[in-house]
């Protein structure tokens, strides 16, 4: 994505189509919303209840087959219910790219300040 964001900066023919401006949104993750995990790409909204019902089946399988045999020592981490996105669009040219993309569970000031200076570091 930075790679695509660095080509389209340098074909800019002036000084003022240089300028872009770097924004953010947290959004919010609804349930049984489907997208492609290799473009970002949202699919739509699916019934997800039968295949959950089968995963938990599966787990239930595996971990009476394997009983004993593997057990986490930790809880297992939050869902994330929320995306931090950031965006970087042209001024006065027409690019409009996601990115960085941080999922969460809940959003604290000390993240938003480390995960913009991260990514203000990658551009």
């Amino acid at each position: 994505m930075l790679d695509e964001v660095g080509e389209t900066v340098a074909k800019c023919e002036h000084d003022y189509q240089r300028y872009h401006v770097l924004s953010f949104d947290e959004i919010i993750i609804r349930k049984n919303l489907v997208y492609r995990k290799s473009d970002g790409v949202l699919i739509g909204y699916a019934k997800l209840d039968e295949a959950q019902r089968e995963y938990e089946e599966l787990d239930r399988m595996i971990s009476d087959e394997f009983s004993g045999v593997f057990s986490p020592s930790s809880p297992a981490p939050p869902i994330a219910s929320k995306i931090l996105t950031y965006m970087v669009k042209g001024v006065s040219n027409s690019v409009r790219h996601v990115v960085a993309s941080f999922p969460g569970a809940s959003l604290k000031k000390e993240d938003l300040f480390y995960r913009t200076w991260e990514v203000i570091a990658e551009l």
